[in-house]
This record gives C-alpha cells, sequence and structure tokens, in this order.
C-alpha cells in the first residue's frame, strides 16, 4: 500500500481507545455527544416532515425519509464506533442536507422549489451545519491525536 494512503487509512481509522492525555479524550467524547444529538435532530426533523406534507411529494418525500433514517443510524454510529471516519461520513451527511435544502430555495430540486421561511427549516439549517462543524472537531482532533501517536511510535510494515 502507498505510504500517503496507508498514513490516511491509519488517521481515518483512528479513535477513542488511543487518544492521550485524558483531556483529549474528554474533549473528543463531548464533541461527539454534542455531534450525535445535532445528528438525530436533524434526522427527528425529517421524519416529522416526512409524516407530514413532505412525505407526499414525488422524490423529495423519500429522500426526507432517508435523512431521516440515516441521520438516526449515523448519530448512532457516532456514539458506538467513534472513530474518525464515522465523524466525517457524520458531518458529510449534515452537510449534503443542508446544501439540499439551500439548492432546492434558490434553484428548486428534483421539480420542487422550497421557502425558507416554512416550519423547521432554519432551525435544520443550523442543526446542519453546527453538527457539521461538531464532528468537523471531533474527527480532526482524533486524527491528530492518532498523529502524535504515531509519531512517538511510528506502524510497523
Amino acid at each position: 500500500m502507498a505510504g500517503w494512503l496507508k498514513q490516511a487509512a491509519f488517521l481515518l481509522g483512528s479513535g477513542r481507545p488511543g487518544l492521550r492525555p485524558t483531556w483529549r479524550r474528554a474533549v473528543v467524547e463531548v464533541l461527539c455527544l454534542g455531534g450525535a444529538a445535532l445528528l438525530a435532530g436533524s434526522a427527528t426533523i425529517h421524519i416529522h416532515l416526512w409524516q407530514g406534507s413532505y412525505g407526499a411529494i414525488p422524490t423529495v418525500g423519500p429522500l426526507f425519509l432517508f435523512q431521516g433514517v440515516a441521520g438516526a443510524v449515523a448519530a448512532a454510529a457516532v456514539l458506538l464506533v467513534r472513530r474518525a471516519a464515522v465523524m466525517v461520513m457524520g458531518a458529510g451527511l449534515l452537510v449534503s442536507t443542508a446544501v439540499g435544502l439551500l439548492l432546492s430555495h434558490f434553484f428548486g430540486l428534483f421539480g420542487y422549489k422550497e421557502n425558507l421561511a416554512v416550519p423547521y427549516a432554519g432551525m435544520s439549517l443550523w442543526l446542519e451545519f453546527v453538527g457539521a462543524a461538531v464532528l468537523t472537531v471531533a474527527a480532526a482532533e482524533t486524527m491528530r491525536g492518532a498523529w502524535l501517536r504515531r509519531k512517538a511510535t511510528p506502524l510497523r510494515d
């Protein structure tokens, strides 16, 4: 395996067990908890809206259901697995959801144009952008800890 690919796999696969010192582990734990809560909040909003009028909109309705289920699964994964790759995945889900809402508002998406004045739009955007930032910081801190550990004790080939 190429050196840079091995390094990336090591850093993205890093997580809770090897974090040192204790304060770094505590920071990542709190960030993971907050990120998972924000993911779950976004998922809850989408499930709620899907159960209401959004479920009847072709293409958009099933995407709301998908986002709700995927957000719940991602929140559980962040809490249970606590690996940098899972945190990055959760952040990506949140960013893509927020970008989808903004695209739908400004340009229309799948024949549907959203209005940001509808209930939950502002809260959804806030949850998604803040959640993505929190999970990105958690992943970065996790990878930073792994990089510092690797620098101290290199991997064997």
